[in-house]
């Protein structure tokens, strides 16, 4: 006698065997996939994050490079001064394009940090004081601004 090759039995088996197949190659390839992109988009977030912070630093160190110079009565030459502004105007539109290139990567409580941070410096005026004082001013508005931001950072990226 030859077996029921064409069986129920048979066809039920192989319905087990392909299911079992799908859902073992599935499930691990779906949660993998899952953990990577989790964690492609996190380290997304990271470099906008380090971006803005290395920005807001270097705004900081300007100010109070300038303000060091005119209280210590330096005088750096015409091309240290072209430098260092070329070097602020560079980093002033990197962190102008980040706030908005980055609006969905950053926390609202970040992006407020920002848009704060800009306003601030728009209502300054050096005609307020003395060239020191409106120097001491920015450098302390650039520092709020990155002590606020990195406080935001770290609770977004929860380190």
């Amino acid at each position: 006698m030859l077996p029921d090759v064409l069986g129920g039995d048979m066809f039920a088996d192989i319905a087990v065997a392909t299911a079992t197949i799908v859902l073992g190659v599935w499930v691990p390839a779906y949660f993998s996939l899952r953990g990577f992109r989790t964690r492609q988009w996190w380290e997304k977030k990271a470099d906008a994050y380090q971006q803005a912070i290395s920005v807001l630093a270097h705004e900081m160190h300007y100010f109070d490079t300038l303000m060091e110079d005119d209280v210590l009565r330096r005088n750096p030459t015409p091309e240290q001064r072209a430098t260092m502004t070329r070097e602020f105007d560079k980093a002033r539109s990197a962190l102008d394009r980040l706030r908005f290139e980055s609006a969905f990567l950053f926390s609202d409580q970040c992006r407020e940090v920002l848009d704060s941070h800009f306003r601030s410096v728009d209502g300054l005026s050096q005609a307020d004081g003395n060239h020191v004082d409106y120097l001491d001013s920015r450098a302390a508005l650039s520092r709020a601004a990155l002590d606020q931001f990195i406080v935001a950072a770290k609770r977004d990226l929860k380190v």
